[in-house]
């Protein structure tokens, strides 16, 4: 297993907001719900057989500090329900009723890097439960009303929980070779660091040993996400993206990320044929400087400077060189028509993997420094 330490490689804020945003798109037109059927003792009915086909119409969370770090969800359903025996019979119109639980968001790297983000339902604690009505009964007037809401003051915490138990999570969860982005980005096998705070959520995903930078928890509200990335974290992602695009599995050079005060640096150099301490690294590098800015609807990554690192020089050299190569590029650039690149900073992805619901993901702002890269990226579901 990696070493885990105090330092952070991705950090995200979530507000409730954004949270129920998620699950108002996610739940749709109603989640059924397994059958239940079980045997329930009822007010002066004795035991009783009862079926109950429930259908979850809403589901919305409160984060406050003093739930002991876990999410209070409110479920709404509606119910239909039948008493079996000898002579069985249905309550006329759908039950809508609610209830209030206390779930733990659970957000783990596991050994095989595999990953697994979801709300532990089977486990959670049921904190209170609302009788709403009957659908096309006035239940201020009609005896049949005041039987139901006697009835599921009776037996409505254990219908909720047996529904919660066949729910089991609700989340996602990727497989080793899908995980293994996530290992990738330097993250340490195990349980982020999730703490519930009035109106949002912080989940702080440990770092391995030796991985540069830190990420940092960006403050946000609405139905945004703040996210902050270490700088080792930006140079995996970068390493990654550049084997895509070349398609092979390992680059054949070494391709070095790094950040630092309003840029984004990187180094190019030959793979090192001798991976020894009592061998001076002799291989020179070509290096830049990118700033990264958001303009509209765009990020734009402007190159800044290049230049050549030589090795085995005092360090002023190379800055002499960096300043020499940052004239050059102002220079040179709109002789050979070197243009900036902007990227959409608008993307498009299924708000759930088994929707047809399309998200837009879309960034508010980015900052980049020596520790890493922060952002605030906003959620827009059509």
């Amino acid at each position: 297993m990696a070493a885990r330490t105090r330092r952070w490689a991705v950090a995200l804020v979530i507000p409730a907001d954004f949270l129920n945003t998620l699950a108002e798109h996610g739940i749709g037109d109603g989640v059924e719900a397994p059958e239940l059927r079980d045997t329930f003792q009822l007010p002066m009915m004795g035991p009783m057989e009862v079926s109950v086909m429930m259908t979850i119409t809403g589901v919305s969370y409160e984060m406050r500090a003093n739930d002991g770090g876990r999410l209070r969800a409110t479920v709404r359903s509606t119910g239909a329900l039948r008493f079996h025996g000898d002579v069985p019979m249905e309550i006329p119109g759908l039950v809508r009723v609610s209830g209030e639980v206390l779930v733990e968001p659970i957000i783990e790297l596991r050994d095989d890097n595999s990953f697994a983000a979801y709300l532990d339902l089977a486990n959670s604690e049921l904190v209170a439960t609302h009788f709403e009505g009957i659908d096309g009964v006035d239940h201020d007037a009609e005896s049949a009303a005041q039987m139901s809401e006697m009835l599921f003051a009776s037996v409505g915490g254990d219908l909720f929980s047996a529904m919660a138990e066949n729910l089991g999570t609700l989340g996602m969860e990727l497989a080793p070779e899908q995980g293994e982005v996530v290992a990738e980005l330097g993250v340490a096998p195990g349980r982020a660091r999730i703490r519930v705070r009035p109106g949002r959520m912080e989940v702080m995903m440990a770092a391995v040993d030796g991985l540069d930078g830190s990420a940092v928890a960006v403050d946000v509200q609405g139905p945004c996400i703040g996210v902050g990335v270490a700088s080792g974290s930006v140079a995996a992602l970068a390493s990654a993206l550049a084997q895509q695009r070349i398609g092979v599995a390992h680059l054949p050079f070494e391709f070095d990320v790094h950040t630092a005060e309003g840029e984004v640096g990187g180094r190019l150099r030959s793979t090192r044929l001798v991976e020894s301490p009592l061998v001076p690294d002799l291989r020179p590098g070509v290096s830049c400087a990118v700033e990264p800015r958001l303009v509209d609807d765009h990020v734009e990554l402007t190159l800044r400077s290049a230049w050549l690192d030589l090795p085995l020089v005092p360090a002023a050299v190379n800055r002499f060189n960096r300043w020499v190569g940052g004239m050059a590029t102002r220079a040179v650039r709109p002789l050979v028509g070197l243009a900036t690149v902007r990227i959409p900073a608008h993307l498009e992805v299924p708000a759930r993997p088994d929707s047809d619901v399309m998200m837009g993901i879309v960034v508010r702002s980015l900052q980049v420094d020596g520790d890493g890269v922060e952002a605030v990226i906003a959620a827009d579901i059509g």
